[in-house]
């Protein structure tokens, strides 16, 4: 029988614990390893706009990142953001994508533009862009665009137009526009419009009167220009020409008088593709300057423009590039 040593089984018992412990070390390394990492991909928080319902969810963001990151290598891996955020905005082009990282190396974002109309290119760069934020590399800062770039565009259209007393009584004409918007809250646009010849009988005959005019409005949006609504107060003037011919009458004349009004009215624009812009207004106008139409013989006046009423537009805008 062999006595045994003292301490010979400490020794040993030590021996024991520090390969545990060097275990334990291994697994916590192996869970922060580049692989733990692909695994875990980034965490980011996701936010989609009116319009951009059609782009990616969060979850299928973060599969085309873990894409990414699996072919990445990751050996110099290091957090540069302690927390992300994507924002995914509709616009008149197409979508816009703002990537916001904070916190690590500071507040940095950039800012992602895709004209397209599925949304799937710029699904491609977010994932791209998260997977470098994952990888170490920070997003580059970028200036946002500039606002006068939205802010000025020029738009056409035309427009279905329709009046309670301007000539006399209720009449449908047509109408072309022409908008400019200098600022985000101050829009500019001016109407030529048309009212065919709308006939007032006079004893055994008729005359009729036909309008041609345009009007200067000057709008301040309730909203700024830019989002899908844009409401506005407008003061109007106008100026145009009365036109005003005798049918079966023995002197058959025809004549043009001038046309002055004043006013004010309430426009919507509603905008239902990137381009194109559904607009409608109403409003009333005050003539600045009274005309009327007489016929020899017959007592009284035949046309008075001294109340020309309420006056309406329903059309679409195209906006220029």
């Amino acid at each position: 029988m062999r006595a045994c040593q003292p301490g010979a089984g400490a020794a040993h018992n030590g021996a024991m614990s520090s390969g545990a412990f060097a275990s334990v070390v291994g697994l916590l390394l192996a869970a922060a390893s580049p692989a733990a990492a692909d695994a875990r991909g980034i965490d980011f928080a996701l936010e989609r706009g009116p319009g951009a319902e059609r782009c990616p969810d969060r979850d299928t963001l973060a599969a085309k990142v873990a894409e990414h990151l699996a072919h990445t290598q990751a050996a110099s891996r290091a957090q540069v953001a302690e927390r992300v955020t994507v924002t995914i905005e509709r616009t008149d082009e197409g979508y816009a994508a703002t990537v916001a990282a904070l916190g690590g190396e500071g507040g940095r974002r950039r800012i992602l533009d895709d004209e397209s109309a599925d949304c799937a290119g710029l699904a491609e760069a977010l994932a791209l862009t998260l997977a470098m934020i994952a990888d170490g590399k920070p997003v580059v800062e970028e200036d946002p665009p500039a606002a006068a770039a939205v802010a000025r565009p020029w738009e056409l259209g035309a427009a279905a137009l329709g009046s309670s007393g301007m000539l006399g009584a209720s009449s449908l004409g047509v109408a072309v526009n022409a908008v400019w918007q200098p600022w985000p809250r101050l829009t500019t646009s001016l109407t030529a419009f048309w009212l065919p010849g709308r006939s007032i009988a006079v004893e055994q005959s008729s005359v009729a009167v036909a309008l041609a005019a345009s009007l200067a409005h000057v709008c301040f949006g309730l909203l700024p220009y830019g989002g899908r609504i844009y409401p506005a107060v407008c003061g109007q003037l106008g100026a145009g020409a009365l036109h005003g011919a005798g049918d079966k009458l023995e002197a058959q004349r025809s004549v043009w008088r001038p046309w002055l009004a004043a006013g004010a009215s309430m426009n919507v624009g509603v905008r239902v593709l990137p381009r194109w812009t559904l607009a409608a207004s109403a409003g009333r106008l005050f003539s600045l300057k009274d005309q009327e139409f007489v016929v020899g013989g017959h007592e009284g006046q035949v046309y008075d423009s001294g109340s020309p009423g309420w006056l309406g537009q329903l059309g679409l805008l195209w906006r220029m590039p």
